[in-house]
């Protein structure tokens, strides 16, 4: 009994030690995974000084020699020594100067140099500029031989437009989405709403770009082109079968 008790005591022993070995506050994901790269916009803020009221002065330490101050032609400014007179300017601003201490050690003359500068905004603080938008893609069209054929329902179409010729080669040539033929006539007012999804793609892509209806889009393997209806029933077979083959 003692023995069994030990290893019972053993064995827990041990498997404690394992999981206190572990990570206690790393999640772990089991499964399928991959690793991508994202891109991360990080807005930092940060205190800076604006002068709110011209004229003002910037001021270096006091007891130096030979200043040399520097500052951007987008201001106005005058030096005196250790003092630079601002009178003109707005935006950031970044100003330096340098100048030098001497003094006697020893019986010798010591000169130390020195410089600072200062990044400060006169007026208001400009936001910084937003990156560009990305444009909204663009509407893929799937690949195959889809046709919508535009009108105005409140007008009166060419008699060929409904014709039985068209409607047998598009019945035959056009690939089929969720079992039926995939083509339509279409009023250019509609959404689009009952269509399958592929000639939804097609009709968002060309609805944009249609100018005047009657119209005639066609798609080939994802390039759209929008045509002018043809004069008649054999000059529009001719534009589909230029498009879908014969």
């Amino acid at each position: 009994m003692l023995f069994r008790y030990s290893v019972v005591f053993l064995w827990g022993f041990v498997w404690t030690s394992i999981l206190l070995s572990q990570e206690p506050s790393k999640l772990t994901i089991r499964g399928e995974t991959k690793v991508e790269e994202v891109e991360r916009h990080v807005v930092i803020k940060e205190k800076v000084t604006v002068v709110t009221k011209l004229p003002f002065t910037v001021e270096a330490p006091v007891g130096g020699v030979a200043y040399s101050w520097e500052f951007p032609s987008s201001i106005a400014a005058s030096r005196t020594r250790n003092i630079l007179t601002v009178t003109e300017g707005k935006g950031q601003v970044r100003v330096s100067v340098e100048w030098s201490t001497a003094e006697l050690k020893a019986g010798n003359l010591v000169v130390t140099p020195f410089s600072a500068e200062l990044l400060f905004y006169i007026g208001e603080v400009a936001p910084p500029p937003k990156p560009d938008p990305k444009p909204d893609p663009k509407p893929v069209v799937p690949v195959g031989f889809r046709v919508l054929l535009i009108h105005e329902s409140q007008e009166k179409s060419p008699a060929f437009f409904d014709g039985r010729a068209v409607k047998e080669y598009l019945d035959s040539k056009t690939v089929k989405d969720e079992g039926h033929p995939s083509w339509r006539r279409l009023d250019k007012d509609q959404a689009g709403a009952n269509l399958p999804k592929e000639l939804k793609l097609l009709w968002e892509a060309a609805k944009p770009k249609i100018t005047t209806v009657p119209a005639v889009v066609i798609a080939v393997n994802e390039q759209v082109t929008i045509h002018a209806l043809p004069k008649d029933e054999q000059a529009l077979l001719e534009l589909l079968k230029k498009h879908g083959g014969e």
